[in-house]
């Protein structure tokens, strides 16, 4: 596996199925799956881990089916205002001020 000093938690698709091993032989990491994870999520993931030989399919397999469930899980609603505010000959920067709000800045 790479020299994890000079590239902290950058992966190569050769190193995948390694760090995969390491990353799942922690047991705390499965508890806590176990614990807070609906547990057919948690199945899945412990199954695909098996089956995982890319950064691609890491991301594929099991970070975007937890991502789709917490989605699922904790956003009730969208809604969007002030739009109408915004100048269409002005350039703007949208970045997150909290977990469910964004600022506009003119860029």
């Amino acid at each position: 596996m790479q020299d994890m000093d000079n590239q902290p938690g950058v992966y190569r698709d050769e190193d995948v199925t390694q760090a995969i091993q390491e990353l799942f032989s922690y047991q705390n990491l499965v508890g806590g799956m176990r614990s807070f994870l609906p547990e057919e999520l948690c199945k899945l993931v412990l199954d695909e881990k098996n089956r995982v030989k890319t950064v691609l399919d890491f991301q594929k397999n099991i970070i975007a089916p937890i991502l789709k469930w917490i989605e699922k899980t904790s956003i009730t609603r969208l809604s969007a205002s002030g739009l109408e505010n915004l100048n269409p000959g002005e350039r703007y920067l949208f970045f997150p001020t909290t977990k469910i709000s964004y600022s506009i800045l003119p860029f």
